[in-house]
């Protein structure tokens, strides 16, 4: 089973110094990717029948 480090104490940080903290952190994750795959697969459309609204 994997060990985790104790996430340090955030909360008298400023929201940027926050983010700062939390992308490093992030960064030192094994395996993780640089950036997002630009080839991702399209999806096609539903094919969904038109609402249709009661006789009035």
């Amino acid at each position: 089973m994997a060990t985790v480090d104790a996430i340090e104490d955030l909360t008298g940080l400023d929201k940027a110094t926050q983010l700062d903290v939390l992308r490093r952190r992030m960064a030192t994750v094994p395996g993780r990717r640089d950036h997002a795959p630009a080839d991702l697969p399209t999806a096609a459309p539903l094919d969904r029948p038109e609402p249709t609204t009661p006789d009035q």
